[in-house]
């Protein structure tokens, strides 16, 4: 088990593979999580896209998780003395925005059109 310091906030994490090679070198580490965390941005949107088609009551969830993930970040920026902490909050705050607007799109999308399928 790791730890990960995010925007000032320690966060257990375990690798998802159990089977990881803990003798990589900082690149290739660095590699793996930037894919890990692309994976991540590709998936989110559609995946909470279509839960959020599911029921009016899962749409309004999601969209007071993001609400409540702004508000957050947001209150450790002002609570925290470091710029590092900071510039590192803000680098995330951009990225749950951006994540927020593709849901909102492929929402949309997917009430315009309901036989929307990313897979055809």
């Amino acid at each position: 088990m790791g730890v990960i310091l995010l925007c000032g906030v320690h966060t257990a994490f375990r690798p998802a593979t159990r089977g990881m090679d803990f003798a990589m070198n900082d690149e290739e580490k660095v590699d793996a999580l930037s894919s890990d965390v692309f994976a991540l941005k590709m998936l989110l949107p559609g995946l909470l896209s279509r839960i959020g088609q599911l029921d009016p009551l899962l749409a309004s969830a999601i969209e007071g998780g993001f609400q409540d993930t702004i508000h957050q970040l947001e209150h450790l920026m002002a609570a925290s003395p470091s710029t590092e902490s900071n510039d590192r909050c803000i680098k995330a705050l951009a990225t749950i925005r951006r994540l927020h607007a593709a849901v909102l799109t492929e929402l949309s999308k997917l009430r315009t059109n309901p036989a929307h399928d990313h897979g055809s």
